[in-house]
């Protein structure tokens, strides 16, 4: 998960297992067996992964933290600008990700902020090699970013703060070995997105 330090003290008792370093962290029910620091595509952004101990079957988990699609601003009218959003960067970090949990032979779970949306390209990549478990067990569009977003780069010298969601960048995807049995989008907390849950069943052991 990738969370504050203040949103994420409430849920130590409940996840007595944490390891990471900020920006991300994953907190588990379940032993953590070893965890490594990744920089896909070797850029800045930085996500884990971890083998965490589900009974008696190692599973492997993703904490995603994707590189934000870049803007350039353009002028309508004179108060008044657009952004047109740039994925070039980020595309490498997906197909990094995409080739890793290809080779992955335990079962895998890849959650966190991709910042992608389902109309890209990057998704479709990640698509044909997991499931997202909204569009699986969800309903709705899923939406969770922006809570409480600026509108500076829209409107100059405005206040105002968006305050509800209007796009879904953050998933929680399975290999074959899940199924998901739920999916939603979770009530606000101190960030500046909305968290997502899903709840998966383990189908089969990898062998």
């Amino acid at each position: 998960m990738n969370s504050a330090p203040a949103a994420i003290l409430p849920l130590a008792g409940d996840y007595p297992y944490q390891i990471g370093t900020p920006p991300v962290r994953i907190l588990s029910k379940y032993p953590i067996v070893s965890t490594q620091i990744l920089h896909l595509a070797g850029h800045r952004e930085t996500q884990q992964r971890a083998i965490i101990k589900f009974n008696e079957q190692e599973v492997v988990i993703y904490n995603m933290q994707a590189t934000g699609p870049w803007f350039k601003i353009y002028n309508i009218l004179r108060f008044l600008t657009i952004p047109v959003y740039k994925y070039g960067p980020h595309a490498p970090e997906i197909q990094d990700l995409v080739q890793r949990v290809e080779r992955e032979i335990l079962p895998v779970i890849v959650a966190g902020d991709f910042n992608i949306t389902d109309e890209t390209q990057d998704y479709d990549r990640v698509l044909k090699v997991m499931q997202d478990s909204l569009r699986k067990a969800g309903f709705g569009f899923g939406f969770t970013w922006s809570h409480g977003w600026e509108l500076k780069l829209l409107v100059k010298s405005s206040n105002w703060r968006l305050n509800y969601p209007v796009f879904r960048i953050d998933c929680i995807w399975y290999s074959k070995h899940w199924d998901a049995k739920s999916s939603s989008v979770l009530e606000a907390t101190e960030s500046d997105r909305l968290p997502v849950a899903a709840e998966l069943i383990l189908l089969t052991a990898a062998r």
